[in-house]
């Protein structure tokens, strides 16, 4: 499957009446978010998760529920993001960096973001540059993109972001 079958299933579930599974509609997205390789491929998924989570939201949840939905929301998000930022096991602080910023000039990061904050914070002080964790990646003997599915470093990536 592909970001434009995705698209164009999500379409059809429209046309057609259908509810949309949020559960796994989010898995597709998840799934296509770690096979992209171009930006305009992610910045697409970003949108479809937005619209897709917004309708959610606009469905008559309780106040606690969609706080707790929210709070759901967010960290996905994060992951996309973190995600997004892996070079092989290690959060590339640059791309990070990047990333964050690009999502607050596109309005989908408020300036505040805890996220964008660190990503700032970390790319200003000192940190392996993406060509020394792209090296560090290939001497493990890992994909040195984003897209390698996250090992251990997953879990530290989770843990640095809640620092």
């Amino acid at each position: 499957m592909s970001v434009n079958d995705l698209i164009e299933t999500l379409k059809s579930m429209d046309e057609n009446g259908q509810d949309i599974d949020i559960k796994t509609t989010r898995e597709r997205i998840y799934k296509e978010y770690e096979k992209a390789t171009t930006i305009e491929d992610r910045v697409t998924l970003l949108k479809i998760f937005n619209a897709v989570m917004d309708l959610v939201e606009r469905s008559g949840l309780s106040p606690d529920d969609l706080q707790e939905y929210r709070n759901a929301r967010e960290d996905y998000y994060k992951l996309f993001i973190v995600q997004e930022s892996l070079v092989g096991e290690n959060v590339c602080p640059e791309t990070l960096a990047a990333v964050t910023q690009r999502e607050v000039t596109a309005g989908r990061m408020s300036p505040d973001n805890e996220l964008y904050l660190i990503a700032q914070r970390e790319a200003a002080g000192p940190h392996f540059s993406r060509a020394e964790l792209v090296a560090i990646a290939a001497q493990k003997g890992t994909t040195p993109t984003f897209a390698a599915q996250p090992k251990s470093g997953w879990r530290r990536a989770l843990g640095w972001m809640q620092r």
